[in-house]
C-alpha cells in the first residue's frame, strides 16, 4: 500500500467513524470488497434492538414531548382525542413522520366534525356519509360560509394544503425537500478521495433525499402540530 492509499484509507476511517448514516451502490460494496476493504454485516437479536432503541427514545422524549401544544378537552370527540394521543405518542418517541401526519389527520377530521355540527343546525337529518370524505379546501368553504372562519383563515387553509398537506400525505420527497440543504462526505474509491461538501442542495442529489426528509421533519414537526392544534383549538370556539 503506497502513501496516497494509506492516507485514503485514514481519511476513511476518519469520516466513517462517526457517520450516522452511510450511502453506497452494490457496486461500490464490491469493488471495496475486491480491494480487501471489509464489509462486515452485524447481527444483533431482536431483545438487543429493543433495548438500544427504548434507551435511545427515551433520552430525549421529555424534551420532545415538552413543547407540544395541547388540545382543548370539550370537544367531545373521542376519535379526535385517540388521534391526538397518537400524534404525541408519535412525537414522544420521534417518530416525526407519523406525528406530522396525525396532526393533518387532527384538522382534517376536526374539520369534518365542526362542519357536521354546522349542518346539522340546519338540518337535524344531515348524515355524516356526505361529509366522511371532504377534504380541506371544500372543508374551509363550508367553514367559510358558516361563519366559522374567515377569508384569511380559509387562504391559510387552503395554502397549508397545497405546500404541507398534499405533498406530506403523498409523500411528495421532490417538493418537501427543495429548499432543505446539507453538509455530506463524498468518497471516490476509485480515485482515492475524500471530499467534504457543505450547504449541498438535496434536490439536486436524488440519493440525499432520505436524509433531506429527516431534516425537513426535524425542522417542521413542531410547527405544523402547533398550526393545526391551533386550528382545532379555534373551530370549536364559536
Amino acid at each position: 500500500m503506497d502513501d496516497n492509499s494509506k492516507r485514503f484509507k485514514k481519511q476513511l476511517e476518519e469520516v466513517t467513524k462517526n457517520a450516522t448514516t452511510i450511502v453506497s451502490s452494490g457496486k461500490t460494496m464490491n469493488m471495496m470488497g475486491g480491494t480487501g476493504e471489509k464489509v462486515e454485516k452485524r447481527f444483533i437479536t431482536y431483545e438487543e434492538y429493543l433495548d438500544n432503541l427504548f434507551k435511545k427514545k427515551r433520552a430525549v422524549a421529555l424534551q420532545l414531548v415538552t413543547p407540544m401544544p395541547m388540545m382543548r378537552d370539550n370537544i367531545g370527540s373521542a376519535i379526535l382525542h385517540s388521534i391526538f394521543e397518537e400524534m404525541r405518542d408519535s412525537l414522544a418517541l420521534g417518530m416525526f413522520p407519523s406525528a406530522i401526519m396525525h396532526s393533518i389527520l387532527l384538522l382534517e377530521y376536526a374539520m369534518r366534525v365542526r362542519v357536521y355540527q354546522e349542518r346539522k343546525k340546519t338540518n337535524p337529518k344531515a348524515e355524516w356519509k356526505h361529509i366522511a370524505g371532504l377534504l380541506i379546501k371544500p372543508l374551509s368553504t363550508a367553514l367559510l360560509k358558516a361563519g366559522v372562519i374567515d377569508k384569511n383563515q380559509k387562504a391559510d387553509l387552503i395554502k397549508f394544503n397545497e405546500s404541507i398537506r398534499n405533498p406530506y400525505m403523498h409523500i411528495n420527497i421532490y417538493e418537501l425537500t427543495k429548499d432543505i440543504t446539507l453538509d455530506a462526505t463524498s468518497v471516490d474509491i476509485v480515485k482515492e478521495e475524500v471530499k467534504i461538501m457543505k450547504n449541498l442542495p438535496v434536490t439536486d442529489h436524488p440519493y440525499l433525499w432520505f436524509a433531506g426528509k429527516k431534516k425537513y421533519d426535524a425542522m417542521n414537526v413542531l410547527p405544523i402540530m402547533r398550526k393545526c392544534v391551533d386550528y382545532v383549538n379555534k373551530l370549536f370556539d364559536k
